[in-house]
């Protein structure tokens, strides 16, 4: 057991610049009440402006800012906002972000990833994750992910954060929310292209929620895995898995 809090001590001393970062957003390059439908690479649905999200100062986990997905929002917004990707063929990959929920939400909000997507054409859904406030908890509803029993109950009134590991070079996805793990080593493509295509949050007209500090980093070799969140977590489960044979 103690080789594991040595491990974990030294993740933690590898420098973030060891992680090369393709994309991110914390949306304090903007001002508060800009809707983001065409800028910074965020698109509505199929490049509708109706589905857009607006940046927010009403929470935040950097402050000033947030990315507000409303299903009743400004002019009744119904958010399905898209940021697209260009990663595929190899790596591992690391979504992050953070999530916050008003205690008294309503409805049921989508974080959805594919591994195809072309505005107004070919689509592919990896996973279908979703947020339920009538039942209080996260679940996994795609069928890509064949263990879908998992549950994790939903966090209000404060941030949580989203990890997802997206192993290209095994074709893999793992998932966790609020530091739990919601699944580990699931197809991350059945059928479409072996890529991230695409993120998109849909709001499915339910009330806001709100996203912050959104990246996705490619995890190089020899560091590979050595990350953050459900990657640690899906290192550990793997060295443990080889020491027990």
């Amino acid at each position: 057991m103690k080789r594991y809090f040595i491990l974990v001590a030294a993740v933690l001393l590898v420098p973030m610049a060891v992680f090369a970062q393709p994309w991110s957003d914390n949306f304090e390059s903007y001002s508060n009440g800009d809707n983001l439908h065409g800028v910074s690479g965020w698109l509505g649905w199929d490049g509708d402006a109706n589905s857009t999200g607006f940046v927010t100062n009403a929470f935040s986990n950097s402050a000033p800012n947030s990315l507000a997905i409303d299903g009743t929002g400004p002019g009744r917004v119904v958010s399905d906002l898209v940021q697209e990707f260009t990663a595929s063929g190899s790596g591992i990959y690391l979504l992050h972000t953070e999530t916050y929920f008003p205690g008294n939400s309503t409805g049921t909000q989508w974080f959805i990833m594919l591994n195809r997507y072309n505005v107004g054409g070919a689509k592919d859904w990896s996973t279908q994750t979703q947020f339920n406030h009538t039942t209080g908890m996260v679940t996994e509803v795609d069928s890509h992910i064949p263990d879908r029993s998992g549950s994790i109950p939903i966090v209000y009134d404060r941030w949580a954060p989203i990890d997802m590991v997206i192993d290209l070079d095994n074709d893999l996805v793992s998932f966790s929310y609020n530091n739990t793990s919601l699944y580990v080593d699931q197809p991350w493509q059945q059928t479409g292209d072996l890529a991230i295509g695409a993120v998109d949050l849909w709001s499915n007209f339910a009330s806001v929620m709100y996203y912050d500090d959104m990246s996705l980093n490619l995890v190089p070799e020899p560091a590979t895995m050595l990350a953050l969140g459900a990657g640690l977590a899906l290192l550990i489960r793997r060295r443990r898995r080889k020491t027990s044979l």
